[in-house]
């Protein structure tokens, strides 16, 4: 059985509860260069308290209906252009039970191509690579890169085929930002329009540039998509699952922007860093602060080849804070690494945590300081389980550079954590103390004799609209 939320109950839009502490926008506007235009932009929506069904994450049912109403029917990245750089390059995007081909046929031309060879449907390509054509490997049915059939064995047999006329059907194919999206609905919405908001905030926050991955990980794990993606849609979570964050992070008085615009880009969460945690279990110093940033994450970093005896820990005086010394020691320590123009880019996106969501289930991040994203999808066609990648990316400030070669991705299975994941640098110890939680929580719905599960109005309202956005697709929308 298929269980929507109940009707939200009466209550203002905009009437939001926060913590009445601080703002991420509150140290931007003193910051030594200011936030502009968009991340300055709050928006905060109250979309109701009432609990939501567990048969959400546990139904067969519901997963099916996710497959047919979701999934076919929504843009979702299937892979970086940095994976595609050159002619014949190919990545298999799976998603449920289908299987699509995203190759680039030409130097200036990407398409999309369900997975299936014409004949007796046998899957064309298991694993990404290379190619010059598409050989189906049990009988030989040939395909070239723009999807028409090249050869035909035994043609004679098959008077009925024209291969003239044989074509691999296509998928709608659509690049942002150096992000290769799908949609295999043929009367979807255009990508542009699709992404609305996203697109323009990212536009007006600095002159746009693409990202190239450096690294890419795969992990599998044992819950429900939505399960894996809803515990980095908050940082409620932070105090009791990443303590060595609050030192320097002030998780609980983080921004949680829903927006209701058009498009499918739905929310963000801004955390401020370089400042003393709120709220929770530790009342820390300005030179706490200071300690703790240096020795994760700009020694941590500098180690990659920045000489450590520039960035030697300052010692604060009586009433200086340790905001502008860590965003000047960020910003240098970056620069080096990236080698790109850090000049006209705001202290908060140097040092913040600034996290976008479009759904269906793509997190793209905006600043410099986590410069990465996130992509979560059913495994398989098994609603139990699912599968987070996550992208390091690098920026690129002149479009017009070659984009080098995406480096093989690294696959971590559900028995091994991702904590020896070198690759990932600091980020190890955080996603696995994340990914800790996941199968306890997919183990804890099942024996939930409540049945559902309760969110909070602010911290948690980016999980409760990603949930409203889904019943829109499934038909389940509240009566007015």
């Amino acid at each position: 059985m298929i269980t929507t939320m109940k009707e939200k109950p009466a209550r203002g839009i905009h009437d939001v509860v926060k913590s009445g502490r601080s703002t991420p926008q509150m140290y931007m506007l003193q910051d030594k260069r200011p936030a502009k235009g968009p991340l300055l932009e709050e928006s905060p929506v109250y979309l109701g308290s009432e609990d939501i069904p567990i048969d959400r994450y546990l139904s067969a049912d519901f997963h099916a209906q996710e497959m047919e109403k979701v999934w076919r029917k929504t843009w979702q990245v299937a892979c970086q252009e940095s994976e595609l750089a050159e002619v014949g390059d190919t990545v298999v995007y799976d998603i449920g039970r289908w299987s699509i081909l995203v190759v680039r046929s030409a130097p200036d031309v990407v398409k999309a191509f369900y997975n299936s060879c014409l004949h007796r449907g046998t899957q064309l390509k298991c694993a990404d690579g290379p190619v010059t054509e598409f050989r189906c490997p049990f009988h030989g049915w040939t395909y070239d890169l723009e999807g028409k059939m090249t050869d035909l064995p035994e043609c004679w047999d098959f008077p009925h085929i024209d291969p003239k006329k044989t074509e691999l059907p296509q998928v709608e194919v659509g690049i942002w930002g150096g992000w290769v999206f799908v949609n295999m609905d043929p009367n979807c919405t255009p990508l542009e329009e699709y992404l609305g908001p996203l697109r323009k905030q990212f536009e007006a926050i600095r002159p746009f540039r693409k990202y190239v991955v450096s690294h890419t990980v795969i992990k599998n794990i044992p819950a429900n998509w939505k399960v894996t993606q809803e515990a980095f849609l908050e940082v409620y979570h932070c105090d009791e699952v990443h303590p060595q964050l609050m030192l320097a992070t002030n998780c609980y008085d983080a921004e949680n922007s829903v927006y209701l615009d058009g498009g499918h880009f739905n929310s963000r969460f801004i955390t401020p860093v370089a400042v003393p945690g709120a709220g929770g279990h530790f009342k820390v110093t300005e030179q706490d602060v200071i300690d703790n940033l240096f020795a994760d994450r700009v020694r941590g970093q500098a180690a990659l080849g920045v000489d450590r005896e520039q960035l030697k820990t300052p010692q604060l005086a009586e009433g200086e804070i340790a905001r502008p010394h860590a965003v000047a020691a960020i910003r240098e320590l970056k620069r080096s690494l990236l080698g790109a123009d850090l000049s006209e880019a705001s202290d908060s996106e140097i040092i913040d945590a600034i996290e976008y969501f479009c759904f269906p289930n793509f997190m793209p991040w905006a600043g410099y300081q986590n410069c990465m994203a996130y992509r979560f999808r059913p495994d398989g066609d098994d609603h139990t389980r699912s599968i987070m990648d996550v992208w390091l990316m690098n920026p690129v400030d002149d479009p017009t550079t070659p984009l080098p070669h995406a480096s093989e991705p690294i696959v971590v299975d559900c028995e091994k954590g991702i904590g020896h994941v070198e690759a990932l640098g600091r980020f190890r110890v955080v996603l696995q103390q994340d990914l800790d939680n996941l199968p306890l929580v997919q183990r804890g719905l099942r024996t939930s004799a409540k049945g559902t599960v309760s969110l909070a109005d602010y911290q948690e309202v980016r999980i409760r609209h990603f949930h409203q956005t889904l019943d829109r697709y499934l038909g389940l929308e509240p009566k007015k």
